[in-house]
């Protein structure tokens, strides 16, 4: 699968998780947490071009997605994040937003945050990030792997 495809899905993906609300407020009208931004974990590429992942949409609702061409519209449902997980993954947001990293090969995994139209990606080879990712974005991986692994249970 060429790049520009793969980027294609990517930001595909990103901008339909993004919430046609204005006012992205932490909390809803209930009182309940939001997340700060829309997020999609995956991986691409390989010798299939499969590309594969989970998003989370910004009241934690979590789905998995897999195929090679618009995975987006292979989504099921995982599960809900709890408040305190939403918590959790809002307070590691703002250190991720000040680094910056992408680094790409055959295998290319990837984090994509969106909000209000905006979007920041960060990408790795290989399956999990190795020594040359940031501390920040190994840290947010590592939560949002942990939280996501517990609604496979």
């Amino acid at each position: 699968m060429k790049l520009k495809h793969l980027i294609g899905i990517t930001l595909i993906l990103a901008a339909s998780l993004c919430s046609c609300s204005s006012d992205r407020a932490s909390q809803n009208g209930s009182g309940e947490t939001l997340l700060s931004h829309n997020i999609v974990i995956g991986e691409s590429g390989g010798f299939t071009g499969m590309n594969s992942g989970y998003s989370i949409d910004s009241t934690g609702a979590v789905k998995s997605f897999q195929g090679i061409i618009k995975p987006e519209n292979k989504q099921k449902d995982m599960g809900q994040l709890s408040q305190e997980q939403i918590k959790r993954i809002n307070r590691l947001i703002p250190e991720l937003l000040k680094t910056s990293y992408s680094e790409k090969a055959n295998l290319t995994s990837y984090i994509t945050l969106s909000k209000d139209g905006k979007v920041v990606r960060y990408t790795w080879p290989g399956p999990s990030p190795d020594k040359n990712v940031p501390e920040s974005l190994n840290k947010f991986y590592t939560e949002l792997n942990s939280i996501i692994n517990s609604l496979k249970k």
